[in-house]
């Protein structure tokens, strides 16, 4: 396993009756291997490098990951990918979040990404 990457948006890749919506693209993705925020627009071109204050990861490929994100805004939605030289995986069940912005390292938040950390590590 090289790397996890965190997808994430404004909107869900699912309608409303629960099947997939065609050409969707999350807003963005972090690479955790890379700590890199990247625009989701099917190239690796559009990447911002993440500073530590807004990014954090520890224990990645243990069993008990923990990461966090701030600087997120309103609900948002997320699903996971783990991927290799190779390959990318299929998403991870998606979670969706309103972030408060009253806590920059939301708890629900939080908890959302580890969920699909650990759900990755099954």
């Amino acid at each position: 396993m090289i790397g996890y990457r965190l997808y994430y948006g404004s909107a869900s890749r699912f309608n409303s009756n629960l099947t997939l919506k065609a050409d969707f693209s999350y807003d963005y993705y972090i690479d955790f291997a890379e700590s890199k925020r990247c625009v989701d627009d099917g190239t690796d071109a559009n990447c911002q490098d993440l500073h530590p204050d807004d990014f954090q990861c520890e224990n990645l490929y243990g069993d008990a990951p923990l990461c966090s994100v701030k600087k997120l805004q309103g609900l948002q939605f997320f699903a996971m990918t783990a991927y290799n030289a190779q390959a990318e995986s299929d998403f991870t069940p998606e979670l969706s979040v309103r972030y408060d912005g009253a806590d920059p390292w939301n708890i629900a938040v939080l908890s959302a990404i580890n969920t699909l950390l650990l759900e990755k590590n099954k």
